[in-house]
């Protein structure tokens, strides 16, 4: 494979975003068919959102979770995303996607912490995730949080030969554009 540029068919935006900031990016894509997934629920009612805010500890491979298990006490489970998740079709919805077609992630504002380490190591490290590409913060005095973001990614990676192949190199990123303030 190449690291040549190819615009897709589909595009796809799992949004960890509660607001409706996606939208101001949204109409720029134009003409592709498009589908917005609010993973962790909005704030109001948006297109395709129908879910109430997730918040809480998504990190299953963690230490401390199997901890939570051990305990006599279903009231730790009560902010563990993966039972969120179970409440709408949004999680299900994600992972047709992924299993449906090859795809390329692109990650626009997103930390990738370790609070959604479950569902993100999920997706890197899936067989039809062809590669990585983040659109990385440049900062006023020229300096960039590209490999600061590369670290939070190589914490869902079990096999990091894998994250190595995965991730587009810098030279094929570029900085996020910001949206217009608008009104």
């Amino acid at each position: 494979t190449t690291d040549e540029e190819k615009t897709p068919n589909v595009y796809y935006f799992l949004n960890f975003n509660y607001t409706n900031l996606l939208y101001r990016y949204y109409d720029e894509i134009g003409g592709m068919a498009k589908d917005i997934n609010y993973i962790h629920g909005c704030l109001g009612n948006y297109l395709g959102c129908n879910q109430e805010p997730v918040f809480g500890f998504g990190d299953e491979v963690d230490e401390r979770y199997h901890e939570f298990e051990k305990q006599d006490n279903n009231a730790v489970f009560e902010h563990i995303k993966s039972f969120k998740y179970l409440e709408s079709r949004n999680y299900r919805n994600l992972m047709e996607f992924v299993n449906s077609n090859p795809f390329q992630i692109c990650i626009y504002g997103h930390s990738c912490g370790i609070s959604d380490r479950t569902m993100l190591k999920n997706i890197f490290e899936h067989d039809n995730c062809i590669s990585i590409k983040q659109y990385y913060h440049k900062r006023e005095d020229g300096s960039d949080d590209y490999t600061l973001k590369n670290y939070a990614i190589s914490k869902h990676f079990s096999n990091k030969s894998t994250l190595r192949d995965k991730v587009v190199n810098l030279e094929y990123c570029t900085p996020m554009v910001q949206p217009d303030k608008g009104d």
